[in-house]
């Protein structure tokens, strides 16, 4: 099972397009507040919440590799389609 707070992380461009930076993506990341595996495929697809620097939830989807690297490929504020996706 996935531990956030130690995978190592990697922050796409396109996971930044709507504002965050790369270090409040790690560190949401790092502390969940819900995260959900889509599939258990390899690459895992995941979605995630966490907090950004501002105490806002954040929503992220990463990918999950095959040597536990997780890549975030979208972020942005907290939908209602996520939150409930999430149970939050």
């Amino acid at each position: 099972m996935l531990e956030p707070e130690k995978a190592k992380t990697v922050v796409l461009g396109c996971a930044m397009k709507h504002g965050l930076t790369e270090t409040e993506l790690k560190k949401a990341w790092s502390h969940p507040v819900a995260m959900r595996y889509r599939n258990f495929d390899t690459p895992a697809f995941i979605a995630a919440a966490g907090l950004d620097s501002h105490g806002q939830l954040i929503e992220m989807l990463s990918g999950e590799q095959e040597d536990g690297t997780v890549v975030i490929y979208y972020a942005m504020r907290m939908t209602y389609k996520m939150a409930s996706e999430l149970g939050l």
